[in-house]
C-alpha cells in the first residue's frame, strides 16, 4: 500500500513557490543525466576493449547501440506519458536505468554491455522527455522561458563535462566505475523524485493506435521537415565523432593517457555550449537564415584549418582539438535554428513532431556512427575527409533543400 502510495504521489506536498524551485533544479538534472549517457563511459572504450578482448569496431558499437535504444524510448515514452501519466512513467524510466546501469558494470562480455547499453538508452528518455514535459506543464509565460533555458543548457553541458569526468574515473577506479556514477546518479533521481515531484498531467489520454499512427506517419511524410533532421543527425554524428574515434586515437595512436583525452573533450565539447549561447544572444539581432549561415561559414574555416594543419603539422592532440573546437563552435549555432524550424512546421502537433525527430534523428545517427566504428583515425587527413564529408553533406542539404523554408518563415 505504501508503496503503490509513493507511486502516485509524492512523499512531500510543496507550496507552488518551493515546487517551482524544486523543478527549476530536478528538471535540468532529469536532462543532464541524458546529456551525460554516452559521453561518460567514452574515455574507457579502449579498455572495454582490451578486458573483453574484442576489436575495437564492436566496442564502438556500443554508442550507436545507445542511440538507437533512446529512439526507441523516445517513442515509447512520448506515448506513454500522456496515457499512463507524467510521475509513474518517469520514476519507472529512473528506477529502471539505475537498475540496467549496476548491471552494466557487471557485465563479463561485449554482447551482454551491448544489451544493457541498449537498455540505458531507452530508459532514460524519461528523463530527457520528462524533464521538458515537467516544465512545459507547470511553468508559463517568462518563467517557462527561463526554465526550458535552464533545462537545455543542463543537456549541452552534459557532453561537455561527461568525458572529462568519465577520464579521471577511469584513470583511478577502471571501466566498472563509470557504470557506477551512472548508476548512483539515477538512484540520487529517483529518492528526489520520489519524495517531491507531483503528477503534473492536467489529462490522461486514452490511447488511440489509429490515431497516433496518422500522426506519427503526417509528419514522416513532410518532406521539408525530413530534409531538417538529415541535417541535424549529420549535426550530431558530426558531435559524436569525437566521443566514438577520440579515444582510440590519443590513447593507441598518440600514446597519451586517457587524461589528456578527458581535457580535449572537455574543449571541444566547450566550443559547442559557447556556440550555442552566442547563438542565444545574436537571436534578437539577426534571422534565424543569417545565423545558420554564419554558423556554416565557422563549420568550413574549421574544415579549412584541418586540412592547413594536415599540410603543415603532425597529427596531435593540439592538431586535432583546435579544428574541432572550431567546427562544433558553428554546429552550436546551427542545430538548435534548424531544430525550431522543423518543429515550427507542425504548431498544432508539436509534441507528435518532437517524438517523431528525436527517433528519426537518433535512429539516423546510431547508424551512421555504426558505420563509422570501423574508421581508424591515423593522420589528419582521415579527419579531414571525414568532416568534409559530413560538412559538405550538410550544406547541401541545408541550401538546396531547407533554406527556401527559413526564407518562407522569414
Amino acid at each position: 500500500m505504501w508503496i503503490r502510495t509513493v507511486w502516485q504521489t509524492p512523499c512531500w506536498q510543496l507550496g507552488r513557490e518551493r515546487y517551482g524551485a524544486c523543478l527549476l533544479l530536478i528538471a535540468p538534472m532529469l536532462n543532464f543525466l541524458s546529456g551525460i549517457n554516452i559521453d561518460l563511459y567514452a574515455p574507457s572504450l579502449p579498455q572495454i576493449a582490451s578486458v573483453f578482448g574484442v576489436s575495437m569496431v564492436l566496442v564502438k558499437s556500443t554508442i550507436a547501440v545507445t542511440m538507437l535504444g533512446f529512439s526507441v524510448g523516445c517513442l515509447i515514452v512520448g506515448t506513454l506519458i500522456d496515457t499512463v501519466g507524467r510521475r509513474r512513467t518517469i520514476l519507472s524510466g529512473l528506477l529502471l536505468y539505475t537498475l540496467f546501469s549496476a548491471l552494466a558494470g557487471c557485465c563479463r562480455d561485449i554482447h551482454t554491455l551491448m544489451l544493457l547499453r541498449f537498455m540505458q538508452g531507452m530508459t532514460v528518455a524519461s528523463a530527457s522527455i520528462g524533464a521538458r514535459t515537467l516544465v512545459v506543464d507547470f511553468f508559463s509565460g517568462q518563467r517557462l522561458a527561463v526554465a526550458m533555458a535552464y533545462t537545455s543548457v543542463s543537456y549541452a553541458v552534459g557532453p561537455m563535462v561527461a568525458p572529462y569526468i568519465g577520464s579521471w574515473v577511469q584513470f583511478y577506479f577502471g571501466w566498472q566505475a563509470n557504470f557506477v556514477v551512472y548508476a548512483l546518479f539515477g538512484a540520487a533521481l529517483v529518492v528526489l523524485f520520489a519524495l517531491l515531484v507531483q503528477e503534473s498531467a492536467p489529462i490522461r489520454l486514452s490511447f488511440c493506435f489509429k490515431s497516433t499512427w496518422k500522426q506519427y506517419a503526417g509528419v514522416v511524410c513532410h518532406g521539408d521537415f525530413m530534409i531538417g533532421v538529415l541535417i541535424l543527425a549529420l549535426i550530431v554524428i558530426s558531435q559524436m565523432v569525437y566521443p566514438t574515434l577520440g579515444p582510440f586515437v590519443v590513447e593507441r595512436v598518440l600514446h597519451q593517457p586517457v587524461i589528456v583525452y578527458g581535457h580535449s573533450a572537455l574543449v571541444v565539447g566547450a566550443s559547442y555550449l559557447v556556440g550555442t549561447l552566442v547563438n542565444r544572444l545574436m537571436v534578437r539581432f539577426w534571422t534565424t537564415l543569417t545565423l545558420v549561415t554564419v554558423g556554416f561559414s565557422a563549420v568550413l574555416i574549421g574544415v579549412l584549418m584541418q586540412c592547413l594543419f594536415a599540410l603543415l603539422l603532425p597529427i596531435s592532440v593540439f592538431s586535432i582539438t583546435l579544428p574541432l573546437a572550431v567546427i562544433l563552435f558553428g554546429l552550436g549555432w546551427v542545430f538548435p535554428n534548424v531544430l525550431m524550424t522543423c518543429l515550427s512546421l507542425f504548431s498544432q502537433r508539436v509534441g507528435v513532431a518532437s517524438a517523431v525527430q528525436a527517433f528519426l534523428l537518433t535512429s539516423l545517427a546510431a547508424l551512421g556512427l555504426s558505420l563509422l566504428s570501423g574508421v581508424h583515425i591515423t593522420s589528419l587527413w582521415s579527419l579531414c575527409w571525414l568532416y568534409g564529408s559530413l560538412v559538405l553533406l550538410q550544406c547541401l542539404l541545408f541550401f538546396v533543400g531547407f533554406r527556401r523554408v527559413m526564407l518562407v518563415d522569414r
